[in-house]
Protein backbone atom coordinates (compact mmCIF):
# COMPACT_ATOMS: atom_id res chain seq x y z
CA UNK A 1 0.00 0.00 0.00
CA UNK A 2 1.27 3.16 -0.93
CA UNK A 3 -1.51 5.39 0.82
CA UNK A 4 -0.91 6.04 4.06
CA UNK A 5 -4.40 7.20 4.36
CA UNK A 6 -6.00 4.18 3.32
CA UNK A 7 -4.24 1.70 5.24
CA UNK A 8 -6.70 1.46 8.63
CA UNK A 9 -10.28 2.51 8.37
CA UNK A 10 -13.11 2.83 10.67
CA UNK A 11 -14.59 -0.41 10.69
CA UNK A 12 -12.65 -2.67 9.53
CA UNK A 13 -12.41 -6.31 11.04
CA UNK A 14 -9.45 -7.73 12.76
CA UNK A 15 -8.52 -11.52 11.61
CA UNK A 16 -5.83 -14.03 12.47
CA UNK A 17 -3.12 -13.21 10.53
CA UNK A 18 -1.44 -15.71 8.15
CA UNK A 19 1.32 -17.41 9.46
CA UNK A 20 4.33 -15.63 8.55
CA UNK A 21 7.77 -14.15 10.56
CA UNK A 22 6.92 -10.94 12.25
CA UNK A 23 9.48 -8.58 12.68
CA UNK A 24 9.91 -6.37 16.37
CA UNK A 25 10.34 -3.51 16.04
CA UNK A 26 11.38 -2.22 19.13
CA UNK A 27 11.44 1.33 20.04
CA UNK A 28 14.84 3.44 20.59
CA UNK A 29 16.69 6.82 19.61
CA UNK A 30 17.91 7.43 16.97
CA UNK A 31 20.98 9.15 16.88
CA UNK A 32 22.06 12.58 18.30
CA UNK A 33 22.50 14.64 14.64
CA UNK A 34 19.82 13.04 13.39
CA UNK A 35 16.69 16.15 12.59
CA UNK A 36 13.83 15.96 10.42
CA UNK A 37 10.54 17.40 9.34
CA UNK A 38 6.64 16.39 9.31
CA UNK A 39 5.48 17.28 6.11
CA UNK A 40 2.14 15.48 6.01
CA UNK A 41 -0.17 14.76 8.15
CA UNK A 42 -3.27 12.06 7.92
CA UNK A 43 -6.22 11.60 10.10
CA UNK A 44 -6.77 7.98 8.88
CA UNK A 45 -6.34 6.30 12.19
CA UNK A 46 -8.97 7.60 14.53
CA UNK A 47 -8.17 8.09 18.35
CA UNK A 48 -4.38 6.86 18.14
CA UNK A 49 -3.52 10.45 19.23
CA UNK A 50 -4.43 14.41 18.43
CA UNK A 51 -2.70 13.19 15.22
CA UNK A 52 -2.90 9.98 13.73
CA UNK A 53 -0.21 9.21 11.06
CA UNK A 54 2.52 11.47 9.63
CA UNK A 55 5.12 11.47 6.73
CA UNK A 56 8.50 12.63 7.29
CA UNK A 57 11.39 13.92 4.86
CA UNK A 58 13.51 11.48 6.40
CA UNK A 59 14.10 8.11 4.98
CA UNK A 60 16.21 5.29 3.92
CA UNK A 61 19.05 7.71 2.59
CA UNK A 62 19.08 9.05 6.00
CA UNK A 63 19.25 6.01 7.93
CA UNK A 64 15.99 5.97 9.43
CA UNK A 65 14.61 2.34 10.82
CA UNK A 66 11.73 1.23 11.87
CA UNK A 67 10.90 1.73 15.55
CA UNK A 68 13.23 5.14 15.75
CA UNK A 69 11.16 7.24 18.02
CA UNK A 70 11.52 10.95 17.64
CA UNK A 71 10.18 14.01 19.67
CA UNK A 72 8.44 16.31 18.25
CA UNK A 73 9.47 20.10 18.73
CA UNK A 74 7.22 23.23 17.21
CA UNK A 75 8.78 26.89 17.04
CA UNK A 76 7.65 29.31 19.77
CA UNK A 77 4.69 31.66 18.71
CA UNK A 78 6.00 35.51 18.29
CA UNK A 79 3.98 37.65 20.28
CA UNK A 80 3.92 41.48 21.18
CA UNK A 81 5.06 42.84 24.71
CA UNK A 82 5.45 46.37 25.87
CA UNK A 83 8.24 47.68 28.12
CA UNK A 84 7.72 49.98 31.02
CA UNK A 85 7.84 53.23 28.46
CA UNK A 86 4.87 51.92 26.79
CA UNK A 87 7.59 50.98 23.55
CA UNK A 88 6.38 47.69 21.89
CA UNK A 89 8.78 44.67 20.25
CA UNK A 90 7.95 41.45 19.29
CA UNK A 91 9.25 38.92 20.97
CA UNK A 92 10.10 34.85 20.29
CA UNK A 93 9.00 32.33 22.54
CA UNK A 94 11.25 29.49 23.05
CA UNK A 95 10.73 25.81 21.11
CA UNK A 96 8.70 23.35 23.16
CA UNK A 97 8.35 19.52 22.79
CA UNK A 98 4.83 18.86 21.25
CA UNK A 99 4.84 15.11 21.34
CA UNK A 100 6.86 12.23 20.02
CA UNK A 101 6.05 9.67 17.10
CA UNK A 102 7.30 6.09 16.29
CA UNK A 103 8.49 5.61 12.82
CA UNK A 104 6.36 2.26 11.35
CA UNK A 105 7.57 2.63 7.70
CA UNK A 106 10.21 3.55 6.01
CA UNK A 107 10.97 4.46 2.22
CA UNK A 108 14.12 5.84 0.03
CA UNK A 109 13.25 9.21 0.89
CA UNK A 110 10.32 9.66 3.11
CA UNK A 111 8.95 7.74 6.55
CA UNK A 112 5.47 7.03 8.12
CA UNK A 113 5.26 7.57 11.55
CA UNK A 114 2.52 7.15 13.67
CA UNK A 115 2.47 9.75 16.62
CA UNK A 116 2.66 8.41 20.46
CA UNK A 117 1.37 11.51 22.24
CA UNK A 118 0.52 15.03 21.45
CA UNK A 119 0.30 17.25 24.35
CA UNK A 120 0.02 20.69 22.95
CA UNK A 121 -1.44 21.93 19.11
CA UNK A 122 1.36 22.88 16.99
CA UNK A 123 0.70 25.92 14.55
CA UNK A 124 3.59 24.92 12.66
CA UNK A 125 3.69 23.67 9.41
CA UNK A 126 5.31 20.53 10.54
CA UNK A 127 2.77 19.08 12.45
CA UNK A 128 -0.81 20.90 11.73
CA UNK A 129 -3.48 19.11 10.82
CA UNK A 130 -5.21 18.95 7.32
CA UNK A 131 -8.54 20.27 6.77
CA UNK A 132 -11.48 18.04 6.05
CA UNK A 133 -12.00 17.50 2.03
CA UNK A 134 -15.47 19.50 2.80
CA UNK A 135 -14.33 22.53 4.62
CA UNK A 136 -14.68 26.35 3.78
CA UNK A 137 -11.55 27.43 2.84
CA UNK A 138 -10.27 31.42 3.51
CA UNK A 139 -9.85 33.92 0.77
CA UNK A 140 -6.11 34.48 1.84
CA UNK A 141 -3.68 34.42 -1.15
CA UNK A 142 -1.53 31.75 0.42
CA UNK A 143 -4.01 29.72 1.28
CA UNK A 144 -5.27 29.33 -2.27
CA UNK A 145 -1.83 29.15 -3.95
CA UNK A 146 -2.90 31.14 -6.82
CA UNK A 147 -0.07 33.54 -6.83
CA UNK A 148 2.58 32.92 -9.69
CA UNK A 149 5.01 34.85 -8.33
CA UNK A 150 5.31 32.49 -5.10
CA UNK A 151 5.33 28.72 -6.74
CA UNK A 152 5.17 25.58 -4.72
CA UNK A 153 8.42 26.00 -3.35
CA UNK A 154 8.09 29.36 -1.84
CA UNK A 155 4.69 28.55 -0.82
CA UNK A 156 5.92 25.29 1.69
CA UNK A 157 8.62 27.73 2.90
CA UNK A 158 5.85 30.76 4.04
CA UNK A 159 4.41 27.43 5.47
CA UNK A 160 7.49 25.99 7.24
CA UNK A 161 7.99 29.69 8.40
CA UNK A 162 4.73 30.90 9.75
CA UNK A 163 2.30 27.64 10.48
CA UNK A 164 -0.47 28.19 8.14
CA UNK A 165 -1.34 30.37 5.14
CA UNK A 166 -3.71 32.89 7.01
CA UNK A 167 -0.70 33.86 8.79
CA UNK A 168 1.91 34.20 6.30
CA UNK A 169 -1.17 36.40 4.52
CA UNK A 170 -1.40 38.42 7.71
CA UNK A 171 2.53 38.72 8.23
CA UNK A 172 4.40 41.78 7.07
CA UNK A 173 6.24 41.85 3.55
CA UNK A 174 9.40 42.43 5.49
CA UNK A 175 9.05 39.22 7.51
CA UNK A 176 8.01 37.25 4.30
CA UNK A 177 11.02 39.07 1.69
CA UNK A 178 13.46 36.80 2.83
CA UNK A 179 11.92 33.55 2.05
CA UNK A 180 10.03 34.19 -1.25
CA UNK A 181 11.94 37.69 -2.36
CA UNK A 182 10.37 41.33 -2.74
CA UNK A 183 8.49 41.72 -5.32
CA UNK A 184 6.25 38.63 -4.56
CA UNK A 185 6.17 39.53 -1.06
CA UNK A 186 5.11 42.85 -2.13
CA UNK A 187 2.12 41.16 -4.31
CA UNK A 188 1.37 39.04 -0.75
CA UNK A 189 0.76 41.98 1.32
CA UNK A 190 -1.21 44.01 -1.41
CA UNK A 191 -3.55 41.18 -2.03
CA UNK A 192 -2.52 41.72 -5.67
CA UNK A 193 -3.93 38.33 -6.64
CA UNK A 194 -7.32 38.66 -4.93
CA UNK A 195 -9.56 38.78 -8.11
CA UNK A 196 -8.22 35.80 -9.11
CA UNK A 197 -8.81 34.12 -5.72
CA UNK A 198 -12.66 35.03 -5.96
CA UNK A 199 -12.72 33.85 -9.40
CA UNK A 200 -10.98 30.49 -8.04
CA UNK A 201 -13.66 30.23 -4.91
CA UNK A 202 -16.80 31.16 -7.29
CA UNK A 203 -15.85 28.75 -10.03
CA UNK A 204 -15.44 26.05 -6.79
CA UNK A 205 -19.08 26.49 -6.28
CA UNK A 206 -20.23 24.68 -9.13
CA UNK A 207 -21.30 21.26 -9.76
CA UNK A 208 -17.78 18.83 -9.90
CA UNK A 209 -15.67 22.06 -9.27
CA UNK A 210 -13.07 21.54 -6.26
CA UNK A 211 -10.16 23.30 -4.96
CA UNK A 212 -7.71 20.83 -3.13
CA UNK A 213 -4.73 22.58 -1.33
CA UNK A 214 -1.73 21.18 0.29
CA UNK A 215 -3.37 20.92 3.45
CA UNK A 216 -6.49 19.35 2.59
CA UNK A 217 -7.13 15.68 3.88
CA UNK A 218 -7.33 14.37 0.15
CA UNK A 219 -4.44 16.07 -1.14
CA UNK A 220 -2.56 12.76 -2.95
CA UNK A 221 -0.47 11.72 -0.60
CA UNK A 222 1.75 10.19 -3.66
CA UNK A 223 2.12 13.52 -5.11
CA UNK A 224 2.64 15.06 -1.47
CA UNK A 225 5.95 13.22 -1.13
CA UNK A 226 7.08 14.38 -4.35
CA UNK A 227 9.28 17.42 -4.84
CA UNK A 228 7.75 20.60 -5.15
CA UNK A 229 4.07 19.41 -4.78
CA UNK A 230 1.50 22.42 -6.61
CA UNK A 231 0.09 24.35 -3.38
CA UNK A 232 -3.15 24.20 -5.12
CA UNK A 233 -5.32 21.77 -7.80
CA UNK A 234 -8.04 22.98 -9.50
CA UNK A 235 -10.28 19.64 -10.04
CA UNK A 236 -13.07 19.06 -12.11
CA UNK A 237 -14.78 15.59 -11.40
CA UNK A 238 -14.83 12.66 -9.84
CA UNK A 239 -12.85 14.07 -6.56
CA UNK A 240 -12.63 10.15 -5.04
CA UNK A 241 -10.08 9.13 -8.17
CA UNK A 242 -7.57 10.83 -5.93
CA UNK A 243 -7.22 8.45 -3.09
CA UNK A 244 -7.19 5.41 -5.76
CA UNK A 245 -4.01 4.06 -7.19
CA UNK A 246 -2.40 5.37 -10.37
CA UNK A 247 -0.47 4.54 -13.33
CA UNK A 248 1.23 6.90 -15.67
CA UNK A 249 0.71 6.05 -19.51
CA UNK A 250 2.21 8.83 -21.49
CA UNK A 251 4.18 8.83 -25.13
CA UNK A 252 4.58 10.89 -27.85
CA UNK A 253 1.91 13.23 -29.85
CA UNK A 254 2.97 11.85 -32.76
CA UNK A 255 2.47 8.77 -32.16
CA UNK A 256 1.53 5.56 -35.34
CA UNK A 257 -1.27 3.60 -35.53
CA UNK A 258 0.13 0.88 -33.53
CA UNK A 259 1.45 3.36 -30.60
CA UNK A 260 -2.17 4.44 -30.31
CA UNK A 261 -3.97 0.76 -30.08
CA UNK A 262 -1.18 -0.01 -27.60
CA UNK A 263 -1.66 2.93 -25.23
CA UNK A 264 -5.83 1.97 -25.67
CA UNK A 265 -5.30 -1.75 -25.26
CA UNK A 266 -2.55 -1.33 -22.38
CA UNK A 267 -4.54 1.47 -20.24
CA UNK A 268 -7.91 -0.45 -20.68
CA UNK A 269 -6.76 -3.57 -19.49
CA UNK A 270 -4.88 -1.74 -16.25
CA UNK A 271 -7.78 0.09 -15.43
CA UNK A 272 -9.71 -3.22 -15.76
CA UNK A 273 -7.23 -4.60 -12.92
CA UNK A 274 -8.26 -1.75 -10.62
CA UNK A 275 -5.25 0.78 -12.03
CA UNK A 276 -6.35 4.70 -12.39
CA UNK A 277 -4.38 6.10 -15.37
CA UNK A 278 -2.98 9.21 -15.45
CA UNK A 279 -1.92 10.90 -18.41
CA UNK A 280 -1.76 14.52 -20.02
CA UNK A 281 -4.78 15.04 -22.08
CA UNK A 282 -2.61 15.59 -25.05
CA UNK A 283 -3.17 13.96 -28.70
CA UNK A 284 -1.41 10.83 -29.69
CA UNK A 285 -0.68 8.40 -26.75
CA UNK A 286 -1.99 10.68 -23.96
CA UNK A 287 -5.52 10.68 -26.00
CA UNK A 288 -5.55 7.31 -26.50
CA UNK A 289 -4.80 6.08 -23.16
CA UNK A 290 -7.80 8.16 -21.67
CA UNK A 291 -9.92 6.32 -24.00
CA UNK A 292 -8.71 2.75 -22.77
CA UNK A 293 -9.40 3.77 -19.37
CA UNK A 294 -13.03 5.39 -19.39
CA UNK A 295 -15.01 1.87 -20.04
CA UNK A 296 -14.01 1.10 -16.15
CA UNK A 297 -14.57 2.43 -12.90
CA UNK A 298 -10.80 3.21 -12.17
CA UNK A 299 -11.15 5.47 -15.07
CA UNK A 300 -8.59 8.09 -15.90
CA UNK A 301 -7.00 11.32 -14.46
CA UNK A 302 -5.69 14.09 -17.25
CA UNK A 303 -3.70 16.66 -16.19
CA UNK A 304 -3.69 19.31 -17.95
CA UNK A 305 -0.85 22.43 -18.51
CA UNK A 306 -3.33 25.06 -19.10
CA UNK A 307 -6.05 26.46 -16.43
CA UNK A 308 -8.79 23.83 -16.02
CA UNK A 309 -11.70 26.04 -18.05
CA UNK A 310 -9.37 26.13 -21.10
CA UNK A 311 -8.83 23.18 -23.21
CA UNK A 312 -5.92 21.99 -25.15
CA UNK A 313 -5.29 20.87 -27.83
CA UNK A 314 -8.97 21.96 -29.12
CA UNK A 315 -9.44 18.38 -31.05
CA UNK A 316 -9.61 16.87 -27.41
CA UNK A 317 -12.76 18.98 -26.26
CA UNK A 318 -14.90 16.20 -26.55
CA UNK A 319 -12.53 13.98 -24.90
CA UNK A 320 -12.58 16.78 -21.77
CA UNK A 321 -15.91 16.31 -21.39
CA UNK A 322 -15.61 12.66 -21.00
CA UNK A 323 -13.55 12.72 -18.85
CA UNK A 324 -14.46 15.76 -16.39
CA UNK A 325 -17.86 13.58 -16.48
CA UNK A 326 -16.43 10.09 -16.01
CA UNK A 327 -12.66 10.68 -14.26
CA UNK A 328 -11.01 13.79 -13.10
CA UNK A 329 -9.37 16.85 -15.04
CA UNK A 330 -6.48 18.41 -12.60
CA UNK A 331 -4.37 21.74 -13.44
CA UNK A 332 -2.06 24.07 -10.88
CA UNK A 333 -2.68 27.14 -13.45
CA UNK A 334 -4.64 30.13 -12.82
CA UNK A 335 -8.04 30.19 -14.75
CA UNK A 336 -7.87 31.53 -18.18
CA UNK A 337 -4.57 30.28 -18.43
CA UNK A 338 -3.41 29.51 -21.94
CA UNK A 339 -0.61 26.73 -23.08
CA UNK A 340 2.92 28.02 -22.63
CA UNK A 341 6.12 26.07 -23.85
CA UNK A 342 6.83 26.11 -19.77
CA UNK A 343 3.56 24.79 -18.75
CA UNK A 344 3.69 21.32 -19.46
CA UNK A 345 7.09 20.06 -18.20
CA UNK A 346 5.32 21.49 -14.85
CA UNK A 347 2.47 19.05 -15.63
CA UNK A 348 4.49 16.28 -16.39
CA UNK A 349 5.91 16.83 -12.63
CA UNK A 350 2.30 16.43 -11.27
CA UNK A 351 1.50 12.88 -13.09
CA UNK A 352 4.83 11.59 -12.34
CA UNK A 353 4.20 12.65 -8.90
CA UNK A 354 0.58 11.02 -8.82
CA UNK A 355 1.48 7.81 -10.45
CA UNK A 356 3.31 4.45 -8.86
CA UNK A 357 4.52 3.92 -11.81
CA UNK A 358 5.16 4.92 -15.54
CA UNK A 359 4.28 3.64 -18.54
CA UNK A 360 6.08 4.90 -21.81
CA UNK A 361 3.96 3.69 -24.75
CA UNK A 362 5.71 5.25 -27.92
CA UNK A 363 8.25 8.21 -27.61
CA UNK A 364 10.80 9.76 -29.93
CA UNK A 365 13.97 10.84 -28.23
CA UNK A 366 13.15 14.44 -27.68
CA UNK A 367 9.28 13.51 -26.65
CA UNK A 368 8.17 15.62 -23.28
CA UNK A 369 6.82 12.38 -22.00
CA UNK A 370 10.39 11.22 -21.34
CA UNK A 371 10.11 13.93 -18.80
CA UNK A 372 7.34 12.44 -17.22
CA UNK A 373 9.75 9.52 -16.82
CA UNK A 374 12.75 11.12 -15.40
CA UNK A 375 11.13 12.91 -13.05
CA UNK A 376 9.35 8.93 -12.36
CA UNK A 377 13.05 7.98 -11.74
CA UNK A 378 13.62 10.59 -9.68
CA UNK A 379 10.88 9.99 -7.22
CA UNK A 380 11.43 6.09 -6.73
CA UNK A 381 9.05 5.42 -9.17
CA UNK A 382 8.64 2.51 -11.19
CA UNK A 383 9.82 3.40 -14.92
CA UNK A 384 8.00 0.71 -18.41
CA UNK A 385 8.76 1.05 -21.34
CA UNK A 386 7.26 -0.41 -24.64
CA UNK A 387 10.06 -1.35 -27.11
CA UNK A 388 9.92 -1.15 -30.78
CA UNK A 389 10.95 -1.10 -33.85
CA UNK A 390 14.42 0.20 -35.15
CA UNK A 391 12.96 1.86 -37.79
CA UNK A 392 10.57 3.56 -36.00
CA UNK A 393 11.66 7.41 -34.57
CA UNK A 394 8.80 7.22 -32.24
CA UNK A 395 10.31 4.30 -30.50
CA UNK A 396 13.79 5.60 -29.77
CA UNK A 397 13.13 7.21 -26.92
CA UNK A 398 11.38 3.84 -25.25
CA UNK A 399 14.51 2.71 -26.36
CA UNK A 400 16.92 4.91 -24.72
CA UNK A 401 14.92 5.03 -21.18
CA UNK A 402 14.84 0.56 -21.36
CA UNK A 403 19.08 1.35 -21.91
CA UNK A 404 19.23 3.60 -18.70
CA UNK A 405 16.88 1.00 -17.10
CA UNK A 406 13.68 1.28 -16.82
CA UNK A 407 12.10 -1.59 -17.59
CA UNK A 408 11.03 -3.72 -20.98
CA UNK A 409 7.58 -4.66 -21.03
CA UNK A 410 5.52 -6.62 -23.69
CA UNK A 411 2.42 -7.55 -22.00
CA UNK A 412 -0.10 -6.09 -19.26
CA UNK A 413 1.57 -8.94 -17.45
CA UNK A 414 4.75 -7.80 -17.65
CA UNK A 415 3.33 -3.89 -16.11
CA UNK A 416 1.78 -5.85 -13.24
CA UNK A 417 4.20 -7.60 -11.99
CA UNK A 418 6.81 -4.61 -12.24
CA UNK A 419 4.39 -2.93 -9.99
CA UNK A 420 1.95 -5.12 -8.24
CA UNK A 421 -1.57 -6.52 -8.67
CA UNK A 422 -3.94 -4.74 -6.99
CA UNK A 423 -6.91 -5.92 -4.58
CA UNK A 424 -9.52 -6.11 -7.25
CA UNK A 425 -12.03 -8.65 -9.22
CA UNK A 426 -10.51 -9.73 -12.30
CA UNK A 427 -11.05 -8.37 -15.33
CA UNK A 428 -14.20 -9.08 -18.04
CA UNK A 429 -12.52 -11.00 -21.05
CA UNK A 430 -11.70 -8.67 -23.87
CA UNK A 431 -14.31 -9.93 -26.43
CA UNK A 432 -12.86 -9.63 -30.36
CA UNK A 433 -14.19 -10.38 -33.46
CA UNK A 434 -12.31 -12.78 -35.61
CA UNK A 435 -9.51 -12.34 -37.51
CA UNK A 436 -10.71 -11.82 -41.27
CA UNK A 437 -9.66 -14.39 -43.17
CA UNK A 438 -6.65 -13.26 -44.77
CA UNK A 439 -3.48 -15.03 -43.71
CA UNK A 440 -0.99 -15.08 -46.51
CA UNK A 441 -1.40 -10.71 -46.80
CA UNK A 442 -0.98 -10.95 -43.20
CA UNK A 443 1.86 -12.69 -42.96
CA UNK A 444 3.56 -11.26 -45.72
CA UNK A 445 3.21 -7.83 -44.34
CA UNK A 446 5.49 -8.25 -41.46
CA UNK A 447 5.49 -5.67 -38.95
CA UNK A 448 6.86 -2.62 -40.83
CA UNK A 449 5.16 -0.71 -43.03
CA UNK A 450 4.90 -1.86 -47.00
CA UNK A 451 3.61 -0.22 -50.42
CA UNK A 452 -0.38 -2.29 -51.55
CA UNK A 453 1.81 -2.88 -54.96
CA UNK A 454 4.83 -4.74 -52.91
CA UNK A 455 2.16 -6.97 -52.00
CA UNK A 456 0.32 -7.48 -55.08
CA UNK A 457 3.59 -8.53 -56.49
CA UNK A 458 4.30 -10.65 -53.47
CA UNK A 459 1.35 -12.30 -54.10
CA UNK A 460 0.54 -12.86 -57.05
CA UNK A 461 -2.68 -10.74 -56.99
CA UNK A 462 -3.65 -7.92 -58.94
CA UNK A 463 -3.41 -4.40 -57.22
CA UNK A 464 -7.16 -4.11 -56.75
CA UNK A 465 -7.92 -7.61 -55.34
CA UNK A 466 -5.11 -6.54 -52.76
CA UNK A 467 -6.38 -3.01 -52.04
CA UNK A 468 -9.92 -4.55 -51.17
CA UNK A 469 -8.32 -6.95 -48.97
CA UNK A 470 -6.56 -4.12 -46.88
CA UNK A 471 -9.72 -2.08 -46.61
CA UNK A 472 -11.83 -4.78 -44.83
CA UNK A 473 -8.59 -5.36 -42.66
CA UNK A 474 -8.45 -1.67 -41.83
CA UNK A 475 -12.48 -1.65 -41.24
CA UNK A 476 -11.67 -4.92 -38.78
CA UNK A 477 -8.58 -3.24 -37.15
CA UNK A 478 -5.96 -5.23 -38.39
CA UNK A 479 -4.24 -2.73 -40.47
CA UNK A 480 -3.61 0.94 -40.66
CA UNK A 481 -3.34 2.94 -43.56
CA UNK A 482 -0.38 5.23 -43.81
CA UNK A 483 1.09 8.59 -46.26
CA UNK A 484 2.28 7.21 -49.76
CA UNK A 485 0.09 4.17 -49.95
CA UNK A 486 1.86 2.47 -47.45
CA UNK A 487 0.00 0.22 -45.06
CA UNK A 488 0.97 -1.34 -41.43
CA UNK A 489 -0.03 -4.61 -39.67
CA UNK A 490 -1.15 -3.39 -36.40
CA UNK A 491 -0.85 -6.66 -33.45
CA UNK A 492 -3.48 -6.78 -30.66
CA UNK A 493 -3.33 -7.46 -26.85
Amino acid sequence: MRSVAGEVLVGDHLVRAPKTTLVNYVPRRPDEAMRGKIIAVYQGIDGAAQYSTVALNLGARNNVEPGLVFGIYKKGNTITVADAAGKTREAQLPTEQAGSLFVYRVFDKVSYALVLDSRARSTSATASPRRRANERRPTSLADAGADPGIGPVGFLKLIDAFGSAEAAAAARSAQTEKLVGREAAEALQAGAAAESVQAALAWAESDGCHLITLLDADYPAQLAEAASPPPLLFARGRRELLARTMLAVVGSRAATQQGKRNAEDFASALAAHGYTIVSGLASGIDAAAHQGALAHPASTVAVIGTGIDRVYPASNRQLAHRVAEHGLILSEFPLGMGPLPGHFPRRNRIIAGLARGCLVVEAGIASGSLISARLAMENNRDVMAIPGSIHNAQARGCHRLIKDGARLVESVDDVLDEIGRLPAPPPPPILRQEEPEAPPLLSSMGWEPVLADALAGTLGLTPGEVYAMLLELELAGRVASLPGGRFQRLAQL
